[in-house]
């Protein structure tokens, strides 16, 4: 039920505004959930593993039991109960000190699970299995082969795939602009940014957006610039969740733009403002406004005069 995914968003709110002394009382209720994984219908068990994507694991009362719903979750879920236990598992991994005891518990699982049958488990997997000393070089291999990538775009773009390997897919295609010499950056690059168009998910939508910016310095100006006018055109549509979403992002990027591109865009902004559509002239609005929040950097990546700047 849509309830039981509100429960990560719940759970941090509470988080977030309970007192400390509050926590181990809250923890211990929370947690009882996660003793019998066998007792768990499917969609509870997805709801469990994410909602404990941002819990602090010094709160977390019992962490054997917690890795043991894991690991049961791993070898009896599907394949999205699968992606959330082991997003869970590498949060886990990464927030523990590198000598607690669990970690040679996560080493366990890890070293006793295969997942060669799905690309994007896989690269969750590999992540794990690099972060606890295991050799995965092979693993790392083919997630690097072009049929691989290939995949990761089609499915990402299906509105039949789950939001969590949507998700999963951003981390990975970044991970291959980043560390493979052989991917497409600006493909790459242009699918982020379709997803921060069209995703019916409000998550995926924001790991695009992201992602999206920390490509920029990776993309030659001609590339960034195609990307930006891109962004603005989609505000032209007036669509609610373009005007909500894009701005943020294209207000952002657009200082990576060269100053002659960056007025262009603005000639743009202002050429939106005076739309009949109250939702258009809102989102280039919006967006000039992201643009000043974070022109304190405009002037570090181009050398524009202080008086420019100041303009």
């Amino acid at each position: 039920s849509m309830i039981r995914y509100q429960a990560k968003t719940v759970v941090d709110s509470l988080l977030e505004n309970c007192s400390e002394k509050d926590i181990p009382r809250f923890a211990e209720i929370l947690f009882r959930h996660y003793q019998d994984p066998q007792s768990v219908d499917s969609e509870g068990a997805f709801a469990l593993l994410d909602t404990l994507l941002n819990f602090p694991v010094d709160h977390i009362p019992d962490l054997s039991a917690l890795l043991n719903f894991i690991n049961w979750w791993l070898s009896n879920g599907e394949s999205v109960q699968q992606a959330a236990a082991l997003r869970l598992l590498r949060y886990l991994q990464a927030s523990l000190p590198k000598a607690h005891p669990a970690q040679c518990q996560i080493k366990e699982i890890v070293q006793n699970d295969n997942y060669e049958h799905n690309t994007l488990l896989l690269f969750l997997h590999a992540h794990i299995g690099y972060r606890v000393g295991l050799d995965t070089t092979n693993l790392f291999a083919k997630l690097d082969q072009p049929e691989a990538v290939s995949n990761v775009f089609l499915d990402n773009l299906k509105s039949a795939t789950p939001w969590v390997f949507k998700a999963v897919g951003v981390e990975y295609l970044l991970h291959q602009a980043t560390h493979n010499p052989q991917a497409n950056i600006l493909h790459i690059a242009t699918h982020f940014s379709n997803l921060i168009k069209v995703s019916e998910n409000v998550v995926v939508r924001r790991m695009a957006g992201e992602a999206l910016l920390s490509l920029a310095p990776k993309l030659t100006p001609e590339r960034r610039n195609e990307i930006a006018v891109e962004l603005s055109k989609a505000l032209e549509t007036g669509q609610a969740e373009i005007a909500q979403y894009i701005p943020g992002y294209l207000g952002q990027f657009t200082l990576w733009l060269s100053p002659r591109e960056l007025d262009e865009v603005l000639d743009h902004m202002l050429f939106l403002l005076s739309s009949p559509n109250n939702s258009v002239a809102a989102a280039s609005l919006s967006t000039v406004g992201f643009m000043l929040e974070h022109y304190a950097v405009y002037g570090e990546r181009f050398s524009e005069p202080a008086k420019k700047l100041e303009q």
